[in-house]
């Protein structure tokens, strides 16, 4: 995801900046609880909603979006 390499490379900064790494950890947190619940959610729609989900992953326009 994203914010979470946001986050990685924050840290990674040599320049020491105040308050820097809270922040960072702070983004790679609200990262880790969005995949803990956004993970379930998705599974959940495979397990109910198989092909919407499969029209979904076909469509070219919203296939990007799944990595």
């Amino acid at each position: 995801m994203g914010t979470s390499i946001l986050a990685t490379a924050g840290a990674a900064l040599p320049a020491s900046v105040p308050g820097l790494r809270t922040g960072c950890v702070a983004v790679w947190a609200v990262s880790v609880v969005a995949l803990a619940v956004l993970l379930p959610a998705r599974a959940c729609h495979w397990a109910y909603h198989r092909d919407q989900a499969r029209a979904h992953l076909l469509d070219p326009a919203v296939a990007p979006f799944y990595g």
